[in-house]
């Protein structure tokens, strides 16, 4: 299969719009603490900040509409993630910052968690609108082997439901902790749901798994993902799940609950051709 570049695909407006967003939120306030000492007073670092947010969304924005393809190309690279990663250097510096010792203004805190719980939750939405524009040019062409609904084995979607209450209640704990009792930054223990319920989701939400001869395409609402064959080294199947085992190391399992899956002789078959093939 040839290596995508998506250079026949038009202008992606809504792709665009959102990566816009996603670069004035993460770098708007950047710009505004840059040129803080020289404004004064609550008004000019909002008006500020709102200069530096729409700016920086207007042309990045702009610039992504006018690169074709763009979401497929970075569809199909692992470096896309670092869209969702990158926003909470936000708040690493600034709590880095405060063990050491240096005095962090408050903007630099309310700045740090707007760009980190907004830019988070863009750089998700960047991520998944890649995945899908990959997944839709690598499989335009695909014959479909077999379908089937599967949401992740019981046990799993019951450990990420309780992650995410952990999660809850530390960021509730902490925020509690700095407001009542002054423990600094306890309160940042709240982002610790931008990572649980991401997870939760992943795990509990209804999804269709496609076997075709191109690969596999994984369908959440909203979202598809696609992986060749050849990044799976086999599955199992055994009494409460099946389940294709990544060929990378750091790359994670899918697992699928077997009592969702309607035909299972029809899944492993097709699972048997395809990974077959792919090793031949």
């Amino acid at each position: 299969m040839t290596e995508p570049t998506g250079e026949s695909e038009h202008p992606d407006t809504t792709y665009a719009l959102v990566v816009g967003l996603y670069a004035g939120v993460v770098g708007g306030p950047a710009a505004v603490l840059a040129v803080s000492p020289w404004l004064r007073g609550a008004g000019a670092l909002y008006v500020a900040l709102l200069v530096a947010v729409t700016g920086l969304a207007t042309a990045v924005g702009w610039a992504a509409a006018r690169a074709p393809g763009l979401g497929v190309r970075l569809g199909g690279r692992t470096a896309v993630w670092l869209f969702a990663i990158a926003p909470f250097a936000w708040a690493a510096g600034v709590a880095g910052a405060a063990a050491v010792g240096v005095e962090v203004p408050s903007v630099a805190v309310v700045f740090a968690m707007l760009a980190t719980a907004g830019g988070g939750l863009l750089g998700f939405a960047v991520v998944a609108m890649s995945h899908t524009r990959y997944a839709d040019w690598t499989t335009r062409d695909a014959v479909e082997l077999a379908a089937w609904e599967a949401r992740w084995p019981k046990r799993w979607r019951q450990a990420a439901i309780a992650v995410v209450l952990v999660s809850f209640v530390a960021g509730a704990g902490g925020v509690g902790a700095e407001a009542l009792f002054g423990v600094a930054d306890a309160g940042t223990a709240y982002l610790l749901a931008l990572f649980a319920v991401p997870l939760a989701s992943l795990t509990t939400a209804p999804r269709t798994l496609r076997a075709t001869d191109a690969g596999l395409v994984v369908e959440r609402p909203h979202q598809r993902r696609f992986r060749p064959w050849s990044a799976f080294s086999g599955y199992d199947a055994t009494a409460d799940a099946l389940v294709l085992r990544s060929a990378a190391w750091w790359r994670v399992d899918v697992r699928c609950d077997r009592g969702d899956v309607g035909d299972v002789e029809a899944a492993t078959a097709a699972l048997d051709d395809a990974l077959g093939s792919a090793r031949q």
